[in-house]
């Protein structure tokens, strides 16, 4: 028996055959013309097949005719298990699929970050030069006292071990625009200009009870800055650029930075630096209080010379203002003093 090959399988009758000769018939065909004709006939063994998986006591004879017909055909035999089905493949594939539990993402573990517990006091402290050959002293807490002294004071958050702080000064600029500045950072654990404290432990806050700032003088800012540069540090990385630039001398901040060793003592890790509020030199911002005056009147023309005697000004930065206020406080007139620098007497 034959069939053309351009002939559809749709169009031949095959209801007629046996088993047997369907079997013998496919094996001659090639592998597409077989599969299409074979799918009519693969439902009823499928159902078969299925049923034979599921009865708990196999039946003796339906084994035995299976075992027959296979020796029958021999390697022709066609059998459910080896034209897999939809259901089967679906079956073996779900068998094999175990469920894995389902673990919402866990949020990645908080970064290390220090906070200032206590700022340095804004106003008081002298900045002293290295030639007054004296102590510099401590920079007090904001909240220090004469009954309770306190100093500046950080935690490190989200970290506990070994961890290096070093302290620096830098300029009055809010960051990421602080520089170094040519002040020097002095007393224990200080070199070069800034603090370096190692400490085992930061579980708990850590204080800074003796350090103190020391002015340098105009004609050492470069070569202060030049050491500050050999030793790299430049907690926000602005260079050193500013160099021969008119740098306050009058005012700083204390910078913190944290550096994190690993077991073997090698940094890895870096805290994002802080900075502390503006400390003012005592010395240059001294409050603007009036002492003394000669005279509290003049003529109405002007022109009356008036001698005030105050504390140290700034000649660069003053203005007098002379008013009139009426009983509610409100202002009748006002105006400024005709005067120069020239006019300031020894500051």
């Amino acid at each position: 028996m034959a069939m053309a090959s351009n002939c559809s399988t749709q169009d031949f009758d095959y209801g007629e055959m046996s088993s047997s000769d369907m079997f013998r018939f496919v094996h001659t065909m090639n592998g597409n013309a077989g599969g299409q004709l074979f799918m009519p006939v693969q439902q009823p063994l499928q159902q078969q097949h299925f049923l034979h998986q599921h009865q708990h006591v196999p039946d003796a004879g339906t084994h035995s005719r299976s075992v027959q017909e296979s020796q029958q055909y021999g390697h022709h035999a066609v059998s459910a298990a080896t034209v897999p089905s939809p259901y089967t493949q679906s079956r073996d594939r779900h068998r094999h699929t175990f469920a894995a539990p389902i673990h919402p993402p866990q949020p990645p573990a908080p970064a290390p970050s220090v906070e200032i517990l206590e700022q340095p006091k804004s106003r008081g402290l002298r900045f002293r030069y290295e030639c007054e050959g004296r102590s510099a002293g401590s920079v007090p807490g904001e909240n220090s006292s004469n009954e309770h002294r306190t100093y500046p004071t950080i935690k490190i958050h989200n970290y506990t071990g070994p961890a290096i702080i070093v302290v620096s000064c830098v300029t009055k600029e809010l960051p990421p625009h602080c520089k170094p500045h040519p002040h020097a950072v002095v007393g224990r654990d200080c070199k070069k200009g800034v603090c370096t404290l190692r400490v085992k432990d930061t579980s708990d806050k850590i204080v800074f009870p003796q350090i103190g700032i020391q002015c340098a003088k105009k004609k050492d800012v470069e070569a202060a800055l030049k050491l500050r540069k050999e030793i790299n540090v430049d907690p926000f990385q602005t260079g050193f650029e500013h160099i021969q630039s008119n740098i306050d001398l009058n005012v700083v901040r204390l910078c913190f930075q944290v550096f994190l060793p690993n077991e073997q003592g090698k940094i890895t890790r870096v805290v994002p630096p802080v900075v502390s509020q503006a400390i003012h030199d005592k010395k240059s911002s001294k409050d603007l209080v009036i002492c003394r005056v000669d005279r509290s009147s003049g003529k109405a023309r002007g022109g009356d010379e008036i001698f005030l005697l105050c504390d140290k000004v700034n000649k660069e930065d003053i203005k007098i203002k002379f008013y009139e206020e009426d009983n509610q406080g409100v202002t009748l007139w006002e105006d400024h003093a005709d005067f120069g620098q020239g006019d300031v007497h020894r500051q």
